[in-house]
């Protein structure tokens, strides 16, 4: 867990430096605010539902896990929809450009927690080696 924080804090950093770079580029000033609260909802949301997957991960259970890695991607899917309604409906943002944004957010996120949660699916296939065939 300590080390997701610590890789949690540097994709925040970073996806803070990369929405300041594109609002640069692309002259959208009036997006700066929405985007850097999206940003900081989808670092919040992220470790909130890493933390649902992780006691999914401690247990022996194998059904357990996956019902918490499922239940924490459909909870993402739903709070990020009600987010992205809440948003364009307080601001009065233009819709296409602040829902690209928000959707390069969206999958930077997942693939990262994604991306930290695979080496635990299978912690024992450090010790199997079958070459790639899965009929060993």
């Amino acid at each position: 867990m300590k080390s997701f924080s610590i890789y949690l804090i540097l994709l925040f950093a970073l996806g803070t430096a990369l929405i300041e770079v594109v609002i640069q580029l692309t002259e959208t000033v009036h997006l700066r605010p929405w985007m850097h609260y999206t940003n900081i909802f989808y670092a919040l949301l992220t470790f909130i539902l890493y933390t649902v997957s992780s006691i999914g991960m401690r247990t022996k259970n194998h059904s357990i896990f996956v019902k918490t890695v499922g239940i924490s991607t459909f909870l993402r899917l739903i709070f990020s929809v009600i987010f992205l309604f809440i948003a364009l409906i307080f601001s009065g943002l233009e819709a296409k450009q602040y829902i690209i944004g928000y959707i390069i957010l969206y999958f930077i996120y997942m693939v990262f927690e994604i991306k930290l949660l695979v080496p635990n699916l299978r912690p024992d296939s450090a010790n199997t080696q079958n070459d790639g065939d899965a009929r060993k």
